[in-house]
This record gives C-alpha cells, structure tokens and sequence, in this order.
C-alpha cells in the first residue's frame, strides 16, 4: 500500500512540476531579423520577424514571417504585415523591393493591435498563392524594402523604408526547425 501512496505522490508531483516548467524560448539576431522559437512540452512555434519605428514618431511596422499547420495536419507558411490602426483601407499597402515594380497588397482585417496583410501558402488560389511566393522571393534576394500606406484621417501617404539584411539567414533557419503542433 506504501508504494501505491508513493507512486502516487511521485506521479503527481511530476505532473505539477511539468506544468509549472516556463516555456523554453530561443532568440536569435540575424542583423535586423529577429528569430524566436518559444517550446513547451507539448508545443514549439517559431518566427522570423522585424519591426520598423517611423523615426521621430510611435508608429511601428512589424513583417512576420513563420510556420503552421492548418486544419488538415498540413505544414504552411505564412508572411504577416502588421501596421499601426488609422490607415485606409480602400488603399492597398504598397511594397516596392530595391528598385522593382510595386507590389499591391489587400488588408486582411484591422485588430486592436494594428491592421493586418497576410500572405499564406495555406490557399488553393492561384493569385494568393503567387502572391505569397513572389513576396517571400522579394524578401529573400532584396536588400531593401519600402512599403507605403495611406493615412485615413488626412489621407498623406506614410513611406517606410527598411534593411532586409539577415532575413534569407533567418528564414533558413527557420526553415530547418521541426514544430510541434
């Protein structure tokens, strides 16, 4: 009976102390690119990501790129620009890398954090899908990038412009890490 209490006990307090252990998180700079990876026990998501602050101002841009695994158990990628709430949007956010055409994209949705562009690989749409790949294309061979949006309120247009250097390291690197759904 001893060692049924005792098993008991040891069993239990395994399971407190697994629950308690903080997630793992693993952050690394690849010159303007961020990569973090947070790991529980029974999960691992990881990202590549870079915020831009307008100089002299509170506004910041945030390019996220990371991995997931949609409803079907299929691996997916997916490119998220975050900008600041106050932007119109009847007017598409323009990118333009190095010197190349300008590349039109749709807001997805506005959320209390900033108003989103998403790109995914998770779309059985053509157009989406070449959207997706020409973009993370950009991101790998451009040095750099300026994205562009409208003001809602005075309708001024806001240039941003950002190094892309770091991010073809990051995005390996991300690439070569296995998640746990």
């Amino acid at each position: 009976m001893k060692i049924i209490h005792l098993f008991i006990f040891v069993l239990v307090s395994t399971l407190v102390v697994a629950e308690e252990l903080p997630p793992k998180v693993i952050t690394q700079q690849y010159e303007n690119w961020t990569y973090q990876c947070i790991e529980s026990t029974d999960k691992k998501k990881c990202e590549v990501s870079q915020s831009v602050r307008i100089q002299n101002s509170n506004i910041n841009f945030s390019i996220i790129y990371s991995k997931f695994y949609n409803s079907k158990n299929q691996l997916n990628k997916i490119i998220t620009i975050i900008s600041p709430l106050g932007i119109d949007l009847q007017s598409n956010l323009q990118l333009k890398f190095d010197d190349n055409e300008i590349i039109e994209l749709k807001w997805a949705n506005c959320e209390s954090f900033g108003c989103l562009v998403l790109l995914t690989t998770d779309t059985e749409i053509k157009d989406e899908q070449a959207q997706y790949d020409k973009v993370y294309e950009s991101l790998i061979k451009s040095q750099k990038l300026l994205m562009s949006v409208k003001s809602f309120s005075n309708k001024q247009v806001i240039n941003i412009d950002t190094n892309l250097a770091g991010f073809s390291k990051a995005s390996k690197q991300l690439d070569l890490v296995k998640l746990i759904n």
